[in-house]
């Protein structure tokens, strides 16, 4: 307890990378301590997902994306599709350790009996990129039907 009656908390040293990486920190569960850290974990698994299915995308267009359209030759041309699916896997690896700061981060912050409230931005501004690459690819596949 400190001075003023408050329960004192749990002070954080980061003198290595394994002690930053190293969370094992017994705090108690006062309130909601254990729904909060499995709302965590929850989103850090989201965020591991989403950039799971953006990377294996990326691959797949990499790799050769056919689409139906009757020929054996791919329907796009290559010179479009290895930069497109290059820049998904980008977005991908970057959404994982996007997730993983993100984890972390929070993680600190409850064991420092913090929150952290965002209106979100940068989920606006990745759902925007992946917006305006989905609308290229649309717009790559009609040109290339009109062809």
């Amino acid at each position: 307890m400190s001075e003023t009656g408050e329960p004192s908390q749990p002070k954080l040293k980061h003198s290595s990378l394994l002690a930053v990486l190293d969370n094992a920190f017994v705090v108690p569960n006062e309130g909601s301590m254990a729904r909060d850290q499995c709302a965590n974990e929850r989103t850090y698994l989201s965020w591991l997902k989403l950039s799971c299915t953006i990377i294996v995308l990326g691959f797949t267009i990499i790799i050769n994306l056919r689409l139906p359209n009757g020929e054996t030759q791919p329907s796009i041309d290559p010179r479009y599709t290895r930069p497109i699916g290059i820049t998904f896997v980008a977005i991908g690896l970057l959404s994982f350790i996007l997730g993983l700061v993100k984890y972390f981060r929070n993680v600190r912050l409850l064991i420092l009996h913090r929150t952290l409230v965002q209106a979100g931005w940068f989920s606006f501004l990745l759902m925007a990129i992946v917006s305006l690459f989905a609308c290229t690819i649309m717009l790559i596949v009609v040109s290339s039907d009109a062809l």
